[in-house]
């Protein structure tokens, strides 16, 4: 991830490709797949039209076999993280929504090559006595890549890669993970002005009036507008959310619970740009972005939808910073994120309140706002408390 952001900034491009080409025979999946993408990028950037380089074949390949009868345990998880056989019928279940021939047959296949798989170890990060991050590569995760990269060396999921890839690869975003975000520079760098607990008491529009008010903080009115974002703050070990989508309301066809309902898979900076991107059809403007994170909250929790980028001629880039840029390279659309302060009874760091936030120019606000006609740009939002661990 470290490259990616190197890349983005334009870094030692020439010695970061020598690095990518010196590394494409890697046996671990992941890692093959997301250096095809950054050679592509730097490709892309170089203005160079050398074909990306075909995988490798492993050695580990002969152990998979191309069917199985076993099945997993299944089993009802309340916490936040998956892994194991939980993260292999998580990615399972994604590739079976987005691709015809999605996940077939994996399930089966990796309960029967688990026991082939070299041990791996688990790393738990501690902070005085409590543990904070565990670091944990669990066989069946490794199982489940051996075995794709098999069946995507053999042509499978050739014309579905970015969807394949949507479901595969990590959703956070290097420039979130990499960048300590600034302090909320407002009510000495507090969300919420009162307990919590009060909060929830309120109602459903006072609530929704709070949230928007956090999120409009330190906007210029007069030369922008608030597009939309997301506030997470933690209650002891329950976390708020609240998340501002914008959409287009065609008459009475898409509602507000339509509109709230609506997101995408890893919507990637690295990967949002490629017209194969996977998203369900909606008219969602800032839509919810999903996938599974390396860290908690490393990722966008809010996006602009794939569909509005090609309405209205954006793309993603990451220059010091995320923007959508139109179709003459100006940046339009700016991506901003801060923390604010813990509560001092909250004591995993992991769990650091955040505000995200998509703020567009105003002429641009105006102009696709014209470029809809009649439709006209209209805001809802969803609160949801939930565990957090």
């Amino acid at each position: 991830m470290i490259l990616e952001l190197l890349i983005d900034d334009g870094i030692a491009i020439d010695e970061i490709s020598d690095v990518l080409h010196s590394h494409t025979d890697t046996e671990e999946f992941n890692a093959a797949m997301y250096i095809r993408l950054l050679i592509f990028k730097i490709n892309d950037i170089m203005g160079v039209d050398e074909p990306v380089y075909n995988l490798a074949e492993q050695a580990f390949f002969k152990q998979i076999h191309d069917a199985g009868s076993k099945k997993f345990i299944k089993y009802h998880n309340a916490a936040r993280t998956v892994s194991g056989g939980q993260y292999v019928m998580s990615v399972i279940k994604k590739l079976n929504s987005m691709i015809s021939d999605g996940g077939d047959n994996l399930e089966e296949r990796v309960a029967e090559y688990i026991s082939q798989v070299r041990t791996t170890d688990s790393v738990l990060f501690k902070v005085g006595n409590n543990v904070q991050l565990g670091v944990s590569v669990c066989k069946e995760n490794i199982a489940m890549h051996d075995i794709m990269y098999k069946d995507f060396y053999n042509g499978r999921w050739h014309m579905d890669c970015v969807s394949m890839l949507q479901c595969v690869l990590s959703s956070t975003e290097p420039y979130i993970l990499l960048n300590s975000a600034p302090m909320f520079p407002y009510n000495d760098g507090k969300f919420f002005n009162e307990r919590k607990e009060e909060f929830l008491e309120r109602s459903d529009n006072v609530q929704k009036n709070y949230v928007h008010q956090i999120l409009n903080y330190g906007i210029n009115e007069e030369e922008e507008k608030l597009l939309g974002g997301v506030v997470v703050d933690y209650m002891g070990e329950r976390e708020i959310e609240g998340l501002l989508f914008s959409y287009l309301q065609l008459a009475n066809a898409y509602d507000d619970e339509l509109a709230k309902n609506s997101g995408h898979m890893n919507g990637r900076s690295i990967l949002i740009n490629y017209a194969g991107f996977n998203e369900e059809t909606c008219c969602n403007i800032i839509i919810r972005n999903g996938g599974t994170a390396s860290f908690n909250l490393s990722q966008k929790i809010c996006d602009i939808s794939y569909y509005a980028m090609r309405c209205f001629g954006w793309k993603t880039i990451v220059d010091n910073g995320i923007y959508a840029v139109n179709k003459d390279g100006e940046k339009v659309v700016r991506f901003e994120m801060y923390n604010g302060v813990r509560d001092i009874g909250n004591r995993y760091y992991c769990l650091q309140p955040v505000m995200q936030r998509w703020v567009i120019k105003k002429s641009e606000y105006e102009r696709i706002q014209e470029l809809c006609g009649k439709y006209e740009i209209k805001e809802t939002m969803s609160i949801e408390v939930s565990e957090a661990r």
